[in-house]
Protein backbone atom coordinates (compact mmCIF):
# COMPACT_ATOMS: atom_id res chain seq x y z
CA UNK A 1 0.00 0.00 0.00
CA UNK A 2 1.42 3.49 -1.23
CA UNK A 3 0.68 6.05 1.98
CA UNK A 4 0.98 9.81 1.02
CA UNK A 5 1.76 12.10 4.09
CA UNK A 6 0.94 15.99 3.69
CA UNK A 7 2.42 18.11 6.36
CA UNK A 8 3.51 21.91 6.09
CA UNK A 9 6.58 20.34 7.69
CA UNK A 10 8.66 17.24 8.20
CA UNK A 11 10.89 17.57 11.49
CA UNK A 12 9.98 21.03 12.30
CA UNK A 13 7.24 21.66 14.68
CA UNK A 14 4.89 18.98 16.88
CA UNK A 15 2.85 17.79 13.64
CA UNK A 16 5.74 17.51 11.56
CA UNK A 17 7.42 15.91 13.59
CA UNK A 18 4.63 13.29 14.60
CA UNK A 19 3.57 13.09 10.57
CA UNK A 20 7.87 12.63 9.86
CA UNK A 21 7.51 9.90 12.80
CA UNK A 22 4.34 8.11 11.32
CA UNK A 23 5.97 8.00 7.70
CA UNK A 24 9.18 6.45 9.12
CA UNK A 25 7.30 3.98 11.15
CA UNK A 26 5.36 3.02 8.53
CA UNK A 27 8.65 2.12 6.10
CA UNK A 28 10.02 0.17 9.08
CA UNK A 29 6.82 -1.84 8.94
CA UNK A 30 7.42 -2.45 5.56
CA UNK A 31 4.98 0.24 4.07
CA UNK A 32 5.44 2.33 1.20
CA UNK A 33 5.63 5.70 2.43
CA UNK A 34 6.36 9.52 1.07
CA UNK A 35 6.02 12.67 2.60
CA UNK A 36 4.74 15.85 0.75
CA UNK A 37 5.89 18.93 2.52
CA UNK A 38 5.60 22.84 2.65
CA UNK A 39 9.49 23.63 3.97
CA UNK A 40 11.45 20.36 4.43
CA UNK A 41 13.94 20.16 7.15
CA UNK A 42 15.39 17.09 6.91
CA UNK A 43 17.77 14.80 4.04
CA UNK A 44 15.37 12.25 3.74
CA UNK A 45 14.73 10.90 -0.02
CA UNK A 46 11.22 10.07 0.95
CA UNK A 47 10.33 13.26 1.99
CA UNK A 48 9.39 15.17 -1.15
CA UNK A 49 9.64 19.19 -0.73
CA UNK A 50 11.13 22.38 -2.38
CA UNK A 51 14.29 21.31 -3.82
CA UNK A 52 15.62 24.50 -5.77
CA UNK A 53 16.28 27.90 -3.80
CA UNK A 54 13.63 29.34 -6.23
CA UNK A 55 10.66 26.78 -5.05
CA UNK A 56 12.15 27.34 -1.39
CA UNK A 57 11.65 30.91 -1.62
CA UNK A 58 8.15 31.09 -3.90
CA UNK A 59 7.32 28.56 -0.32
CA UNK A 60 8.65 31.19 2.30
CA UNK A 61 6.47 33.92 0.25
CA UNK A 62 3.78 31.95 0.15
CA UNK A 63 3.97 31.84 3.60
CA UNK A 64 3.85 35.57 3.89
CA UNK A 65 1.46 35.66 1.37
CA UNK A 66 -1.10 33.66 3.06
CA UNK A 67 -0.94 36.09 6.21
CA UNK A 68 -2.28 38.96 3.72
CA UNK A 69 -6.03 38.75 4.99
CA UNK A 70 -5.46 39.46 8.37
CA UNK A 71 -3.98 42.84 7.48
CA UNK A 72 -7.93 43.86 7.41
CA UNK A 73 -8.26 43.28 10.79
CA UNK A 74 -6.02 45.22 12.29
CA UNK A 75 -6.96 44.64 15.61
CA UNK A 76 -6.78 41.20 15.65
CA UNK A 77 -5.74 39.64 18.70
CA UNK A 78 -2.07 38.12 18.56
CA UNK A 79 -3.41 33.82 17.89
CA UNK A 80 -2.45 31.52 15.22
CA UNK A 81 -4.80 32.02 11.96
CA UNK A 82 -4.73 30.66 9.00
CA UNK A 83 -7.46 31.07 6.14
CA UNK A 84 -5.65 29.20 3.11
CA UNK A 85 -6.63 30.54 0.11
CA UNK A 86 -3.67 30.57 -2.43
CA UNK A 87 -4.24 28.36 -5.23
CA UNK A 88 -1.63 25.31 -5.01
CA UNK A 89 -0.59 22.08 -7.21
CA UNK A 90 -1.78 19.64 -4.55
CA UNK A 91 -3.83 17.71 -7.19
CA UNK A 92 -1.33 17.48 -9.72
CA UNK A 93 1.48 16.13 -6.99
CA UNK A 94 -1.04 13.64 -5.29
CA UNK A 95 -1.70 12.23 -9.05
CA UNK A 96 1.58 11.76 -10.35
CA UNK A 97 2.40 10.22 -6.95
CA UNK A 98 -0.38 7.59 -6.84
CA UNK A 99 -0.56 6.95 -3.69
CA UNK A 100 -3.48 4.56 -2.70
CA UNK A 101 -4.27 6.51 0.67
CA UNK A 102 -3.53 10.18 1.49
CA UNK A 103 -3.11 11.12 5.15
CA UNK A 104 -3.05 14.67 5.97
CA UNK A 105 -1.82 16.22 9.19
CA UNK A 106 -1.13 20.19 9.60
CA UNK A 107 -1.50 21.55 6.12
CA UNK A 108 -1.09 25.41 6.85
CA UNK A 109 1.04 28.57 6.28
CA UNK A 110 -0.30 28.72 2.62
CA UNK A 111 0.72 25.09 1.99
CA UNK A 112 -3.06 23.55 0.55
CA UNK A 113 -6.21 25.75 -0.33
CA UNK A 114 -9.03 24.31 1.25
CA UNK A 115 -10.87 24.16 -2.08
CA UNK A 116 -8.24 21.38 -2.89
CA UNK A 117 -9.04 18.87 -0.03
CA UNK A 118 -12.43 18.17 -2.24
CA UNK A 119 -10.52 17.61 -5.62
CA UNK A 120 -8.70 14.21 -3.86
CA UNK A 121 -9.78 11.75 -5.48
CA UNK A 122 -8.28 9.34 -2.84
CA UNK A 123 -9.39 7.51 0.59
CA UNK A 124 -8.33 10.39 2.84
CA UNK A 125 -7.33 10.09 6.74
CA UNK A 126 -6.58 13.29 8.29
CA UNK A 127 -4.95 13.52 11.86
CA UNK A 128 -5.94 16.53 13.86
CA UNK A 129 -3.10 18.38 15.69
CA UNK A 130 -5.03 21.11 16.50
CA UNK A 131 -9.29 22.67 16.01
CA UNK A 132 -7.90 24.20 12.53
CA UNK A 133 -9.42 21.91 9.90
CA UNK A 134 -13.16 22.14 11.58
CA UNK A 135 -13.04 26.23 12.63
CA UNK A 136 -12.87 29.34 10.49
CA UNK A 137 -9.57 29.64 10.53
CA UNK A 138 -8.50 29.75 14.03
CA UNK A 139 -6.31 26.88 15.27
CA UNK A 140 -7.57 26.91 19.10
CA UNK A 141 -10.72 28.28 20.00
CA UNK A 142 -10.38 29.16 23.64
CA UNK A 143 -13.97 30.24 24.49
CA UNK A 144 -15.28 30.80 21.45
CA UNK A 145 -17.85 28.52 20.50
CA UNK A 146 -19.25 29.66 16.90
CA UNK A 147 -17.36 27.27 15.20
CA UNK A 148 -20.33 24.71 16.06
CA UNK A 149 -22.86 26.29 14.14
CA UNK A 150 -21.12 28.56 11.49
CA UNK A 151 -18.07 30.91 12.46
CA UNK A 152 -18.48 34.71 11.94
CA UNK A 153 -18.14 37.78 14.33
CA UNK A 154 -14.92 36.46 14.97
CA UNK A 155 -13.52 37.32 18.83
CA UNK A 156 -9.96 36.91 17.51
CA UNK A 157 -10.36 38.96 14.80
CA UNK A 158 -12.07 40.82 17.02
CA UNK A 159 -14.81 41.27 14.31
CA UNK A 160 -18.20 42.13 14.53
CA UNK A 161 -19.15 41.41 10.76
CA UNK A 162 -21.32 38.69 10.69
CA UNK A 163 -19.55 37.67 7.45
CA UNK A 164 -16.07 38.17 8.25
CA UNK A 165 -13.12 36.11 7.15
CA UNK A 166 -13.33 33.28 9.56
CA UNK A 167 -16.95 32.91 8.25
CA UNK A 168 -15.86 33.29 4.45
CA UNK A 169 -13.18 30.45 5.53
Amino acid sequence: MRVLHISSHDTFGGAGRAAFRLHKGLQAAGMDSTMLVHEKSSDDDTVLGPASNITKGIAHFRTAIDHLPKLFYPNRKPTILHFQWLPDYLIRRITALKPHIVHLHWICRGFVNIGSLARIERPIVWTLHDMWPFTGGCHYVGKCERYIQVCGKCPQLTSKRKRDLSWRT
